[in-house]
């Protein structure tokens, strides 16, 4: 069998393959989050999202736009150092968020299907 056969049955077997998964797994919402970090945020945008009566009137008396919550919990840093993610009944979460100007500190109990931001504190400046 010649070179050119072999890899037409190779391109046919690779498209026949190829269709198959796409077939198979092709509308699945399928997401691999492998840092510890991604997985907290993606656990806490899964679940409804609860602003405390401290977070409500920081959110009133600073002016911040509604996004600020959704932004936190895509590109927030969990803190796991100051979190407490075994306390028992709800986990308990910092989450650093460096966007906005000067950078917020937001405390988030996660429980089964409600996480609630807790409190929110603006952090000091890092630098000399």
């Amino acid at each position: 069998m010649s070179i050119g056969k072999r890899f037409f049955y190779f391109l046919i077997g690779s498209g026949m393959g190829i269709l198959m998964v796409i077939f198979l797994f092709g509308d699945r919402d399928i997401q691999c989050n492998y840092w510890p970090n991604d997985r907290v945020l993606d656990d806490l945008r899964r679940q409804q999202l609860k602003l405390a009566p401290a977070a409500k009137s920081f959110h009133q008396e600073q002016a911040l736009p509604d996004s600020v919550w959704t932004w936190a919990l895509e590109r927030g840093d969990v803190d796991f150092a100051a979190s407490k993610p075994r306390k028992k009944p709800c986990k308990i979460y910092v989450i650093d968020l460096k966007a906005p100007d000067p950078p917020l500190r937001l405390t988030v109990e996660s429980c089964d299907s409600v996480a609630t931001v807790q409190e929110v504190k603006r952090q000091r400046p890092e630098g000399p």
